[in-house]
């Protein structure tokens, strides 16, 4: 081979490695592309599945409309905090659209009762509450409950012992420790010394909860769906990539079980009167795009403003959305 041959052979082979490599390049692109999308899917789509997990279990065991509303007070392991005895509660971001929307979503676990239990004596703070019939008490130590009264706050316990008092039935709720099911001897977490200063009359009524209630709320922190148990005070990552959530009310105004409204805030309208959730989230593609020229996403409820982020044009979005029914509160007592 001359020397003349032996170059245009090696320009040969290096334009061949260039066309090579801007193939696998541009492969390689469209690779990513797809993955991150496919991740976008798949994350908005966990999202969505846990919200309307919880959502549709939304009131049950505390689904009477006169009880439903109240501020309860709570204990757990020296925390003392509170919370309000709603199905669903939805806190509006600052700007409707932009802010991202919290859903706090709570329902109990119990596996026999789905009703609440009148009181038949006055029981003060560290008094055991008194109630008519021991159906679905035999084997309750550990589980928690909900004293609600009208007019006054309501108490969060757990169940220490139970047993009849002549023809009534005694709920002991104080410290120290219970024997659960399995005859292990536990130690109670949710009753505070000497009570939560709350005393009831026989108007009050006793809903039990089940041993593990879900209190569960739903907000974004740095991107990312969390969710959090507010009884438990424990919070788990959901999906990450999620950059909006917007929620909206199902009321029915005319007690039918439709949805005659769907807005923001209730309005006036009574917590027990809401029976179903309209909620959308936005997931981002993480493969930022060279265009820049995304258009804003849009669900049921407008437009998502994804402003905040000065480059939100440069990234893909996928949008989930769905309307969740209630079933414990179109189902409520009437």
């Amino acid at each position: 081979f001359s020397l003349v041959e032996i170059m245009v052979g090696m320009t040969v082979g290096l334009i061949g490695m260039v066309v090579i490599f801007q193939v696998f390049s541009v492969s390689e692109a469209n690779k990513r592309s797809t993955t991150s999308g496919g991740d976008a899917m798949q994350n908005g789509a966990l999202a969505l599945y846990n919200i309307e997990r919880d959502v549709r279990m939304a009131g049950f065991g505390f689904n009477d409309p006169d009880f439903i509303g109240c501020n309860v007070d709570a204990y757990d392991n020296g925390r003392d905090f509170n919370f309000t005895l709603a199905p669903l509660i939805i806190v509006q971001g600052a700007v409707e659209n932009k802010d991202p929307d919290t859903i706090s979503v709570m329902y109990g676990n119990s596996g026999d009762v789905m009703v609440g239990y009148e009181l038949i004596t006055i029981a003060g703070p560290n008094d055991p509450y008194e109630i008519g019939s021991q159906f679905g008490f035999t084997q309750a130590n550990g589980e928690l409950m909900i004293v609600s009264e009208a007019g006054r706050d309501c108490t969060l316990a757990q169940i220490v012992s139970t047993g009849l008092n002549g023809g009534s039935f005694l709920i002991q709720h104080g410290t120290g420790s219970y024997v659960d099911r399995n005859g292990v001897s536990q130690v109670v977490r949710y009753n505070k010394a000497g009570g939560l200063g709350n005393s009831y009359t026989n108007a009050a009524k006793l809903f039990k909860l089940g041993e593990q209630p879900r209190h569960i709320q739903f907000s974004l922190s740095n991107n990312e769906l969390v969710s959090t148990a507010i009884i438990q005070n424990v919070t788990e990552s959901v999906a990450d990539g999620i950059v909006n959530l917007q929620a909206l009310y199902g009321i029915d105004t005319g007690s039918d079980g439709n949805v005659d409204v769907w807005q923001a805030t209730l309005g006036g309208a009574a917590m027990s009167n809401v029976i179903a959730l309209r909620v959308g989230l936005v997931a981002r593609v993480s493969k930022r795009d060279a265009a820049c020229n995304t258009e804003a996403p849009t669900w049921q409820g407008g437009t998502f403003d994804l402003s905040a982020d000065p480059d939100w044009q440069c990234y893909r979005y996928k949008v989930f959305q769905t309307t969740v029914p209630m079933r414990s509160m179109i189902w409520r007592p009437v």
